[in-house]
């Protein structure tokens, strides 16, 4: 547990704990509040001196909210997430649960993992008083969160750069890139590129919660919140209604890029059957001769002429350049 006392004159350093007495007079004291930094163990020892909602207790024990803000009798009761993306596994992201609880005096945040990880938003903390602590606090995990967007969209289009470098007309340099890449398996590019969108479907499912949380704390009903700090919350829901946008825009991309590979995969299977057809087609009348000199009739001079094997051949050869070159001329080869 981490206590801050609040000012205009705090030394940004931590209350020590060995000189005071955790009750609620102390929490209550006129003319002074806290920025309380606490884990799980700890909120269950302090749940009783503060005498939260059984509600907001109960949804803090069991941590699967997604961003939300509840507002009870003088106590503002917030969730937002802190988002992570796994360095070694690929496409695994995970959402903590921080736990916000804003009073007249006191602003008590909870993270259910080590707090160490929030350093990045501890350390940008305003602590003039719990209003602007809470604000600094909340845009630096929402600043956190963009970056691990960015780092998703890092990846997208490194993989739209691969993916589009094939997708060319010329075929002979379409094979050349195609080695150059580390792997060309249609079903591998698919399925990267349908655990990207994934991943920025689970952003966005907590990108725009966090959106309605500020902005609830924008409009603020309760009047818990004074009305000249309302403008500060402002900003980050703003930041984040941009960031929506933006998962939205990148989440079509991803879309349209994997219809242009899907076309791509279309267009060469097409281009096969396309060949099937014309070695077909050119040995369509090939059997229709075949057939004919097949037939066991009795009369049949050409069987008998010398120059009835020769004949069929130069026929059959005639046939074979004529339906070349009426394919080359109409461009199906």
């Amino acid at each position: 547990m981490v206590i801050y006392n609040l000012g205009q004159k705090t030394n940004n350093a931590p209350v020590n704990l060995a000189s005071i007495h955790l009750d609620r007079a102390y929490f209550d004291a006129p003319g002074e509040e806290h920025l309380i930094l606490i884990d799980i163990g700890e909120f269950t020892r302090l749940q009783d001196v503060f005498e939260f909602p059984k509600r907001a207790v109960a949804e803090t024990l069991n941590p699967s909210q997604t961003p939300t803000a509840e507002f009870y009798e003088h106590l503002l009761f917030i969730t937002v997430n802190h988002l992570e993306r796994s360095t070694t596994l690929p496409h695994i992201l995970t959402a903590t649960e921080i736990n916000i609880f804003l009073g007249k005096t006191n602003v008590m945040i909870l993270f259910h993992d080590d707090f160490s990880k929030l350093s990045f938003a501890t350390a940008r903390q305003d602590q003039t008083n719990i209003y602007r602590a809470l604000y600094t606090f909340l845009d630096a995990i929402l600043d956190h969160n963009k970056k691990v967007i960015f780092e998703v969209e890092k990846d997208a289009l490194a993989l739209e750069d691969k993916v589009l470098r094939i997708l060319q007309v010329d075929d002979a340099a379409s094979k050349k890139r195609q080695k150059a890449l580390p792997y060309t398996d249609p079903d591998v590019y698919m399925d990267e590129l349908v655990k990207l969108r994934k991943e920025l479907q689970f952003l966005k499912s907590f990108i725009e919660p966090t959106q309605d949380v500020f902005e609830i704390l924008e409009a603020d009903e309760s009047e818990l919140i004074p009305a000249h700090y309302h403008k500060y919350f402002q900003k980050p829901s703003l930041k984040a209604d941009r960031l929506i946008t933006y998962l939205t825009n990148l989440r079509d991309t991803i879309a349209q890029v994997r219809e242009s590979w899907q076309a791509q995969v279309d267009l060469s299977f097409n281009k096969t059957a396309k060949l099937f057809t014309v070695v077909a087609s050119i040995f369509l009348p090939l059997t229709l001769i075949a057939g004919w000199y097949g037939m066991n009739f009795t009369h049949m001079p050409e069987l008998n002429s010398p120059l009835g094997y020769p004949i069929v051949f130069l026929l059959s050869l005639i046939v074979v350049v004529f339906c070349l070159w009426w394919f080359r001329k109409n461009h199906y080869i």
